[in-house]
């Protein structure tokens, strides 16, 4: 199976990728992977769960879930 990236929809409307990600490698790694890919979605990527939190609540929200910022699609290794 062959993924697209969609091309078609204006920048403002295009989900972020969070990716949750404690060893700097992997997260260069993976990052690296979305680059080559060509999606255009914005990738951020965080060393732990907190940052992550703080990314989900830094458009000034008062902490509630309907109230973050949330990415299209959110990455995290657990152990």
């Amino acid at each position: 199976m062959t993924v697209e990236p969609c091309r078609d929809l204006p920048s403002s409307t295009i989900p972020s990728i969070l990716v949750v990600e404690d060893e700097p490698s992997s997260a260069r790694l993976i990052l690296r992977a979305f680059e080559r890919s060509g999606l255009p979605n914005p990738v951020e990527v965080v060393p732990d769960a907190e940052s992550a939190l703080w990314m989900l609540r830094s458009d000034g929200s008062n902490g509630r879930a309907e109230d973050f910022r949330m990415p299209g699609l959110i990455l995290s290794d657990h152990r």
